[in-house]
Formats: C-alpha cells, sequence, structure tokens
C-alpha cells in the first residue's frame, strides 16, 4: 500500500531466490567450526591417504603428498585469505602441486609415474566431481543449466590439468 499521492512505494519484497542466496552466502563467511589447524590436518591426512588408497601408490607417494600438502594447503589458505588471490585460486593450487610433486619425487628419486599419482592425491579434492555429476544430470533431463555447469566443471578441470 502507498502512503500517499506522493509517497515513495513501498520497497518490493526479495525473491525467494535472493534470499537463498543470501543465506548461503552467510554461511560461507562464517568461520570454520573446527578451526584452521583441524581443517589443514584433515587435508593433508585425506590428501596422504589418497595416494595409497585411491591411486595405488606406496610409502614413497605418501611421503612425497606429505610434505607436498603442505605448500598446496598453504596456498590454499592463502587464497581463502586474500581477495586478490581467491580468484587465480583454481590456477594456482594446480601450479603449486605440479610443481612440489614432481620436485619431492625427483629428490625421493621416484619414477615421473609417482608424480602423476602424488599431484593427483593432492587435487583430488578440488575436482570439481559434484559439479561433473549434477551438470551431466541435469544436461540429460533437458535443463540447460546443466550444460553452463558441465562446461565450467570441464574448463575447470582442462586448467587444472594445464
Amino acid at each position: 500500500p502507498r502512503r500517499g499521492r506522493g509517497g515513495p512505494p513501498p520497497a518490493p519484497a526479495p525473491p525467494a531466490t535472493l534470499m537463498a542466496l543470501q543465506a548461503v552466502d552467510a554461511i560461507n563467511r562464517r568461520r570454520s567450526p573446527f578451526g584452521w589447524a583441524i581443517e589443514a590436518l584433515a587435508y593433508h591426512g585425506f590428501a596422504c591417504a589418497a595416494a595409497p588408497a585411491i591411486f595405488g601408490g606406496g610409502l614413497g607417494d605418501f611421503a612425497v603428498v606429505a610434505l607436498a600438502s603442505v605448500p598446496v594447503r598453504l596456498t590454499l589458505a592463502a587464497c581463502g585469505a586474500l581477495p586478490q588471490l581467491s580468484a587465480l585460486s583454481d590456477l594456482l593450487l594446480p601450479i603449486v602441486a605440479g610443481v612440489a610433486a614432481p620436485s619431492l619425487c625427483a629428490l625421493f628419486e621416484l619414477d615421473a609415474c609417482h608424480a602423476a599419482t602424488a599431484t593427483l592425491s593432492l587435487l583430488l579434492f578440488e575436482l570439481p566431481g559434484s559439479e561433473l555429476l549434477f551438470g551431466a544430470t541435469e544436461l540429460k533431463r533437458g535443463n540447460l543449466v546443466g550444460a553452463t555447469r558441465l562446461v565450467h566443471a570441464v574448463v575447470l578441470t582442462m586448467f587444472m590439468a594445464v
């Protein structure tokens, strides 16, 4: 309802999607409930476990991932803390992992195939797996948003591969 002839119209109620996006933004701005140390330890542990459990690597791969996950995690923390780097995180993480893993493999005198196992173990949690899966599912159902999501995930994966 208007106040009178000359009064400003009332502000329109925000759409439900805008309210949902604001709620998600508020969740993303919250601090981690466990703190950065527990989060870093979990990332480190899961990356180390991925080498033998998922990629069939040995103790050498485990050691390389254990050491290489430190600079990768520090890069991830820097990208989260500095807004200037957050847009570059999709490029910086693969670069850091792609430099750290082969360097440590050379230091431990491991073959080049071990560098691939270590690099994949480090980047496993950054791969857009759910985005690929949901994008393909939505595209199959005829939703064009799925095509956009799928293309974004494929391009992101290609950037990580370079």
